[in-house]
């Protein structure tokens, strides 16, 4: 699957620590981008994306909006499941002397204003480009 998105541009937006590697990052990005992007955008519009290559290369009036929701999306799917370590024992969250992990409902807090806000982008880039694209919300 071609990525829109890479870390770089997660980065322009949200922080994330050095030690998430570009292999770990990029399967939220495809997740994200194959689940909540494209059924956000409906298959027509998403598809479009990959098969009018002057959208692509056209870049910046286009993909402005897109690439910001998309990183957003990435970073909602990072934020539930990214820390989480998978152990014979049970899946734990790893905890440092001088850290405190989030609670469940901060980080349902941070997914869900993540998540709203890449919902506004994609409407407001909707009106900017005079796309008929037709937003549908999914919690």
């Amino acid at each position: 699957m071609r990525l829109l998105i890479n870390k770089s541009v997660i980065l322009k937006y949200r922080r994330l620590s050095n030690s998430v590697t570009d292999e770990e990052i990029n399967r939220y990005i495809a997740d994200a981008q194959q689940f909540d992007l494209r059924n956000a955008m409906g298959r027509t519009n998403y598809n479009e994306l990959f098969t009018d290559d002057t959208k692509l290369n056209n870049g910046t009036d286009y993909l402005d909006g897109i690439d910001k929701a998309l990183a957003l999306f990435t970073y909602a799917r990072y934020v539930i499941h990214g820390k989480d370590t998978d152990t014979p024992f049970d899946i734990v969250k790893k905890n440092y002397k001088d850290g405190k992990n989030l609670s469940f409902t901060e980080k349902k807090h941070l997914y869900t204003t993540a998540r709203q806000e890449a919902f506004r982008i994609l409407n407001f880039h909707n009106k900017l480009v005079n796309q008929p694209i037709k937003l549908t919300k999914i919690n």
